[in-house]
């Protein structure tokens, strides 16, 4: 007696069936909407890079956008982060960002590769320019908001790479002997 009841608890009506598909198929098309706001969003981050266009980065990233470089946090806010730019495109003329392959998306983070390249025409962080050329490949992690502004980037790249394209060197360390 108490198997009929328990099979009957379980079964799904019709409508709770196409209440359950409805909802799956609304939380389906809110993932894809993100998704094309995140490359969308991704597009005009780039944009923005390669026009040095400040207003489109401010139109696509929240007041506290941070930015952590090779798992440091080097960025607290946009302001900041606008600075930034400004010194790239200060110390690079011809600046070219580029994704290369297709953007991964998973929740609200978008997952890109890319070459930055560039010629060092200009002062760079206090450094004289050295005319040199430099192509560096990375890794980078964009996380949007609800509203698919970008809260943050993690990027990753070999930052001996990029100053050695620049002509500096490392130099063995002085041994005490």
């Amino acid at each position: 007696m108490i198997l009929p009841v328990f099979i009957s608890c379980n079964k799904t009506t019709k409508k709770e069936k196409e209440l359950l598909d409805a909802e799956r198929e609304m939380a389906h098309t809110k993932v894809m909407k993100m998704e094309k706001d995140m490359g969308t969003a991704i597009g005009d981050i780039v944009n923005a890079w390669n026009e040095h266009n400040l207003n489109l980065m401010r139109k696509v990233s929240v007041e506290e956008l941070s930015r952590f470089t090779n798992g440091k946090k080097e960025i607290s806010s946009r302001s900041e982060y606008l600075s930034m730019m400004d010194s790239f495109h200060e110390g690079f003329s011809n600046i070219k960002v580029e994704i290369t392959g297709e953007p991964v998306f998973a929740g609200h983070k978008t997952f890109t590769s890319f070459i930055f390249s560039g010629n060092n025409s200009g002062i760079f962080m206090g450094n004289a320019p050295t005319d040199k050329e430099v192509e560096v490949h990375g890794f980078s992690i964009w996380t949007f908001n609800e509203e698919g502004l970008a809260t943050r980037e993690e990027v990753y790249y070999d930052n001996n790479e990029f100053l050695t394209q620049l002509g500096y060197s490392l130099s063995p360390p002085e041994v005490k002997k």
